[in-house]
């Protein structure tokens, strides 16, 4: 497989609906926990999250199904289909248990791009990354090839914010553009996503902070993977942690 991604294995045997209603007697809110039914969140990369009001996973048969948050089962999948991760962008990966190959069905459960690749990620910012054929390269939801030539890589990741983390064959970490220019060079041991502009990357054992330029907005001084959040980085230094701001300055610790 050439994408580094982590597997999620998370099995319920018995799975709850929770309703969360208004007293009548009061403005606080009732929780109101519902029969157990046939589900388990037993796929590999799954968040175990709604998206959309649906939510995947598979029955105490093994048979992929999408139910609501209800309970009630919206979508169940012939049996040869094997669903993979969560919804996202209305679309989920999916194989076939014939000839192992991957595809896409919607959240109406149809197959709408074929079981063709022998691996495909999630769609982010409109595009996927797929392998078939020893070829590695993006798609777009109507299955048109939007960025090639990516078999010199180790693979990539999902876009988010315009921007893919890039494996070299060495197996450093940089990022590709949608045009597909390493818009900043695999240089890196470990990466996060982008988020508010700002990426978290490692050199040996040494976190900071990049921007979409490739510049160092914190510098590599801490030993502990640096959380973005809201344009704020968490970091962690010694036995304490501290909230920094974009220019790496510390709010407070």
């Amino acid at each position: 497989m050439g994408v580094i991604t982590m597997k999620f294995h998370l099995l319920i045997s018995a799975f709850c609906i929770v309703m969360i209603t208004a007293c009548s007697s009061s403005s606080e809110p009732k929780i109101e926990i519902g029969e157990p039914i046939d589900f388990m969140t037993a796929v590999p990369n799954t968040k175990a999250q709604f998206q959309d009001g649906l939510l995947t996973g598979m029955d105490s048969s093994h048979r992929s199904i999408i139910i609501n948050y209800l309970g009630e089962r919206k979508v169940v999948f012939d049996d040869n289909v094997i669903i993979h991760g969560d919804l996202n962008e209305g679309l989920i990966c999916v194989s076939n248990k014939d000839n192992g190959l991957w595809g896409y069905a919607d959240a109406m459960g149809e197959i709408v791009i074929p079981c063709q690749f022998n691996y495909c990620s999630i769609f982010s910012d409109g595009l996927a990354y797929v392998e078939t054929d020893g070829r590695s390269y993006f798609i777009n939801k109507d299955n048109e090839t939007v960025i090639e030539g990516l078999e010199e890589s180790r693979g990539c990741e999902p876009f988010r914010e315009g921007y893919s983390r890039y494996y070299a064959k060495d197996g450093k970490i940089g990022f590709i553009d949608k045009d597909g220019n390493i818009s900043i060079e695999p240089i890196y041991d470990s990466a996060s996503d982008f988020r508010d502009g700002l990426a978290s990357v490692c050199i040996g054992e040494n976190w900071g902070v990049i921007d979409k330029s490739g510049k160092i907005v914190i510098p590599f001084e801490y030993k502990r993977r640096i959380i973005i959040s809201e344009g704020f980085a968490i970091a962690g230094k010694a036995d304490k942690s501290m909230v920094l701001n974009q220019l790496g300055e510390a709010v407070f610790e």
